[in-house]
């Protein structure tokens, strides 16, 4: 199983390309995840099985389609499944002749990919609409490749689409009736305000930086990752919180320091960290407010222009120097911004998902215009 580090940091095909891993061809710069994805083949005997956690657009991205066609003629990809905004690839190092059929499949949990991975095996050409299918190796190999499983699964709930779509566009106008009052109030200022960096911050025991280093082992509890801090979302990360891990409380702040800086308050005590964040407590310092201000243009210049190995320096990071008071105020209205934005990215899916709901009822004749 790998769960390999994305936007190809380190990847160099030009440096690599005569090594023998790369059966299914030598996969671009712009996609070092295809090279994980053979690495992984390489790995394991005639046979063995290679899972891999991949970013849904290795599945479409233009570039990769002739790794993607190899991989599928070889018989090397057995199964693309969707789960939380990432897919899954199942991959077996090629054994005897190709099969005929991959399975495409969008899961809520393991325990529904796991029953329909088995039954895959069972019946290679197995068709549970809006869930999983057995897709014919020649239905992917077009010009595009495209292996994302919504593309191709069946129809679901034929019956249900029209319940469904009222459904989703009763979640969508509650969502819209609520920006109203997510909407930060805001006014124009002139002033001057003395600002603070980071590092003078901490001297003076206002805040306190730990970044993480590691965590102990694996295990089921959640670690906020990366991922997270930048969507917006609470820990969907695994581990076990041991003797190295970092954990914050709640009123901490869990900062990504690159390759662009972006910051969440934490709000549950006891939530462990994953790597590559920085974990900021606060003495008297609001934490929304330095979240906030942590996103500006000018902070995002000044950490950028000091970075380390791809890490910007959150230590340059400037803060305005303000009365706690009035930093709780802002920090309240940076919040709501945040908020909106959390909201508005969700507004955005539940659009997409209900025009495709009402294509499929237009198509199916579940759905027609109202008053018709």
């Amino acid at each position: 199983m790998c769960d390999p580090p994305f936007a190809g940091v380190g990847w160099d095909p030009d440096a690599v390309a005569a090594d023998p891993r790369w059966e299914y061809g030598l996969p671009s710069r712009a996609e070092s995840e295809l090279a994980w994805v053979q690495h992984a083949l390489w790995c394991v005997k005639p046979g063995g099985l290679a899972i891999v956690l991949m970013p849904a657009v290795a599945a479409a991205r233009r570039s990769g389609r002739r790794v993607r066609a190899q991989l599928l003629r070889r018989g090397a990809l057995r199964a693309v499944l969707s789960v939380d905004g990432h897919h899954l690839w199942l991959l077996r190092h090629p054994e005897g002749g190709a099969p005929s059929s991959v399975l495409m499949g969008e899961a809520d949990g393991a325990e529904e990919l796991v029953g329909l991975w088995r039954e895959f095996q069972r019946r290679p050409d197995i068709d549970r609409p809006g869930v999983g299918r057995g897709v014919p190796v020649i239905e992917l190999l077009d010009d595009d490749v495209d292996l994302r499983p919504g593309r191709h699964l069946s129809p679901s709930g034929v019956e249900e689409t029209a319940e469904r779509f009222a459904e989703t566009w009763g979640r969508l106008s509650r969502l819209i009736d609520g920006f109203g009052e997510l909407a930060p109030r805001a006014e124009p200022a002139r002033r001057d305000v003395p600002m603070v960096s980071v590092a003078e911050l901490e001297r003076l025991g206002s805040l306190h930086l730990r970044p993480v280093t590691g965590r102990d082992g694996t295990g089921d509890s959640p670690v906020l990752t990366v991922e997270d801090v930048l969507a917006g979302r609470g820990p969907t990360g695994r581990g076990t919180a041991g003797a190295r891990s970092v954990v914050g409380q709640s009123g901490d702040v869990a900062v990504v320091t690159g390759p662009r800086l972006a910051a969440r308050v934490i709000e549950r005590d006891g939530t462990v960290l994953g790597p590559h964040l920085v974990l900021v407590s606060m003495r008297d310092v609001d934490p929304y407010f330095f979240a906030g201000v942590l996103r500006s243009s000018g902070n995002a210049r000044a950490a950028a222009s000091a970075t380390t190995g791809g890490r910007a320096d959150l230590n340059r990071v400037q803060i305005p120097r303000l009365p706690l008071d009035e930093q709780r105020a802002l920090g309240q209205m940076l919040r709501r911004g945040q908020e909106l934005e959390a909201a508005l990215r969700t507004a955005a899916d539940l659009s997409g998902e209900l025009v495709q709901l009402l294509a499929d009822g237009v198509a199916l004749g579940r759905l027609r215009q109202e008053g018709s």
